[in-house]
């Protein structure tokens, strides 16, 4: 079954908007150079935009991702093996407000 990966970044303030445009492209990049073990397609879909929501809920939220994985087991690769999201994790991380990015997986339809 699928797994849906949904990454919501708060920057911080002293985050430039050169480093938040190049988080984005280097972000929309792992579509094509995360691979599976034998080197195929990991991720399935990817949406993403910038928060636009009016129902004032989304605290410090600025953009958000959307990954579809084939399954838990690309998920986890991806997550714990897949070498370009090791590198933009490094890269990121510093940018980030920790309390406020947020990172939330779903199976459609699956609740526990």
């Amino acid at each position: 079954m699928s797994v849906t990966h949904i990454v919501l970044f708060a920057y911080k303030p002293e985050t430039t908007k050169e480093e938040i445009k190049e988080v984005r492209e280097k972000f929309l990049a792992l579509q094509q150079q995360c691979k599976t073990a034998d080197n195929g397609p990991l991720v399935q879909s990817f949406h993403a935009g910038s928060n636009n929501s009016t129902e004032g809920l989304s605290g410090k939220i600025n953009d958000a991702f959307v990954m579809t994985f084939a399954s838990k087991e690309d998920r986890d690769y991806y997550n714990e093996k897949d070498q370009a999201h090791k590198e933009f994790k490094d890269f990121v991380l510093p940018k980030l407000i920790p309390p406020e990015a947020r990172i939330v997986d779903f199976t459609p339809g699956v609740f526990e």
